[in-house]
């Protein structure tokens, strides 16, 4: 599945997240962060635009997301403060297995999400 968040979605790694009424809900995901302008880019290219990766929260409004018949899944997922971001952008030279990696979300020092992201859905 591919879907956009907008840029002003965009925040800082510490930043509160404003959430709106409706039905809230965040995933941790793995961000690649784009390098050089690119079109067309076959799988095995991927890793050359690649500059680096990060992690980010996915927050949705799931009530606005999956509105109407044909649902809108950029514009429940992009309000203000929903995409935070980082702190840091790690090269993939660092890592043994960058599509391998440990991820989890912590709300309120409770682990509320853990995975690998070789588990991850594309």
């Amino acid at each position: 599945m591919i879907f956009t968040k907008y840029p002003s979605s965009l925040t800082g790694p510490r930043d509160d997240i404003h959430l709106v009424p409706g039905s809230c809900d965040w995933e941790v995901e793995l961000v690649a962060v784009i390098g050089e302008r690119a079109r067309n880019v076959s799988e095995d290219d991927a890793p050359r635009v690649i500059a680096g990766l990060t992690v980010g929260q996915d927050v949705s409004e799931r009530e606005l997301q999956l509105q109407g018949t044909n649902p809108q899944f950029n514009l429940g997922k992009s309000h203000r403060t929903f995409a935070p971001l980082g702190p840091c952008v790690v090269t993939l030279d660092e890592f043994d297995n960058p599509w391998d990696l440990g991820i989890r979300c912590e709300l309120n020092n409770v682990v509320v999400q853990e995975a690998r992201t070789s588990q991850l859905l594309n």
